[in-house]
């Protein structure tokens, strides 16, 4: 967990589950993870599964399932599997589709 006020320069990969509330600036990545994004991310993002909740201003690659609540914010092209949108939530940017091969 990043907490609120926290703040993260530099790229960082993890497993698991990873939940940030603060902003990091650089890019996330996981072979097999679960990221809950409440704060503000400026980077790019390649996790299988990913819930925002918060800003996210970067490209993210979504192997799995991408949720984007009612108050998440994106700013960049977004590639995903599954995606589940709530209303409310604001996309500038592209949706593009994956493949079964290019999500594996």
């Amino acid at each position: 967990m990043l907490g609120a006020g926290s703040r993260l320069v530099g790229d960082l990969h993890f497993e698991g589950g990873l939940h940030l509330e603060g902003c990091v600036v650089g890019q996330i990545s996981s072979q097999e993870g679960c990221l809950h994004v409440h704060g503000d991310i400026e980077g790019d993002i390649n996790v299988p599964n990913v819930i925002i909740s918060g800003r996210v201003k970067g490209q993210l690659r979504v192997s799995q399932l991408l949720e984007l609540t009612e108050t998440a914010r994106v700013e960049g092209t977004i590639h995903y599997q599954r995606l589940h949108m709530m209303l409310g939530a604001q996309v500038i940017g592209d949706l593009l589709p994956l493949t079964d091969v290019e999500s594996s």
